[in-house]
């Protein structure tokens, strides 16, 4: 088949609709992380603009958003890295993609939000070709093995009384290296309060003592393995080609979505109810709802897309997203530039000021300006910005950025 047949470039633009939607899922579980609702009181709550709608909001993000998209990204990544090194002699070359990835991540994580994921992604990125030639049952068992880990790792943690920590010496050299206001006690809301009023000088200090934080949450929330146990699964799916013909598969995408949301849907209930409502779940409790939760999920998520991509009269509609999941690369970073400037000092200075009535609203706002301005870019241009950086990077030539008038749009 050849490289820009017409079956290859639609089943790029189904996986660039999906990841499309995974961005703006992403933004919007952000957009809490970027405005620091949660360092607010109580009583801090129930002063904001349109009070009366934020829990209702913020339960109803925690139970459709909180992990799944990130998750559904993890997946899609695996599932390139497939696609990627479907080719001979890529190995190398995707090694070559991904040190430059961890290069981007350690960049926005400094210079703009220590938030970050491309970091994590590219590390964990970098064992992938060691487990191409396991075969597709051993990597099943491993990406279970690995997804449901942070059951057994917290059931450590709790057995020891919390002495098995691996993110500890990072903690405890986050909390050297940060910048406090003067005169005021460390903590989460003292964060909150100094990036309110910081200028860019600050946010990048600060930027380098929560790079610490940043991994020792990772680590202590036992990301690392539940994102390489989905990449393990986007492998498996990439592998066997299984976003081809979703027609005939209407069956199983049925049955994943039914079971996906029968056993996601009520522990996603169970989460966002403790976390907005109460005082949350007790320590292992928590982890293996939040499994419950957030997988099956991703899977019906991803099912229920494949559904729609899989008939024409939603397929036409979801195109609209296809751009936006083309520049991901792009659209991400432009979106961490966003969030800090509504909402650090040197910007708008917004933070500890909106909760998810605003803050939501406005994260719908900057989708609706990304989503314009990659179907006006691409008009012109083969790739994004970033997305042609990184190309060239891989590839180590100059590549050409604008594109023929008329010219179909490539995939990456």
């Amino acid at each position: 088949m050849k490289e820009n047949s017409p079956a290859k470039q639609q089943r790029f633009e189904m996986l660039d609709i999906i990841r499309g939607i995974a961005l703006l899922g992403v933004l919007l579980a952000n957009m809490a992380d970027f405005s620091f609702f949660s360092a607010l009181s109580f009583q801090e709550k129930a002063n904001l603009p349109l009070a009366e709608l934020n829990n209702s909001l913020l339960f109803i993000s925690s139970t459709f958003l909180d992990g799944k998209f990130y998750s559904l990204f993890s997946i899609l990544f695996g599932v390139g890295f497939a696609l990627f090194i479907n080719k001979p002699n890529r190995i190398w070359l995707f090694s070559r993609r991904i040190f430059f990835l961890a290069l981007f991540g350690i960049a926005h994580a400094l210079l703009i939000w220590n938030g970050d994921i491309l970091l994590l992604y590219a590390l964990l990125g970098f064992s992938l070709p060691l487990l191409t030639r396991c075969k597709d049952k051993t990597l099943f068992i491993l990406s279970i093995l690995l997804i449901c880990s942070p059951i057994l790792l917290d059931s450590i943690r709790v057995a020891t009384n919390y002495e098995f920590d691996p993110g500890s010496s990072l903690l405890t050299t986050a909390l050297d290296k940060s910048v406090k206001p003067k005169g005021a006690a460390g903590g989460f809301r003292a964060y909150a309060n100094l990036m309110k009023v910081a200028d860019y000088q600050e946010v990048i200090k600060t930027n380098f003592a929560g790079f610490y934080f940043r991994w020792a949450y990772l680590l202590e929330s036992n990301r690392p393995f539940k994102v390489l146990g989905l990449f393990l699964f986007g492998l498996l799916i990439g592998r066997n080609r299984l976003f081809i013909n979703l027609e005939q598969k209407s069956q199983p995408l049925k049955r994943i979505r039914n079971l996906g949301l029968g056993i996601g849907l009520p522990a996603s209930f169970l989460m966002a109810y403790y976390d907005v409502y109460a005082e949350g779940l007790p320590h292992l409790l928590n982890t293996t709802v939040s499994l419950l939760s957030v997988v099956p999920m991703t899977l019906a998520y991803i099912a229920i897309i494949c559904l729609c991509i899989s008939q024409d009269k939603y397929r036409s509609q979801l195109k609209i997203f296809a751009p936006f999941g083309k520049m991901a690369l792009t659209c991400y970073l432009m979106q961490s530039l966003v969030g800090i400037f509504i909402f650090r000092g040197s910007g708008l200075g917004l933070a500890l000021e909106l909760g998810p009535a605003l803050y939501l609203m406005i994260g719908l706002m900057i989708f609706a300006l990304q989503l314009l301005f990659c179907h006006l870019w691409l008009k012109y241009f083969e790739f994004g910005p970033f997305e042609w950086l990184w190309r060239q990077l891989t590839y180590w030539q100059r590549l050409p950025l604008r594109r023929l008038i008329n010219e179909p749009i490539k995939s990456n």
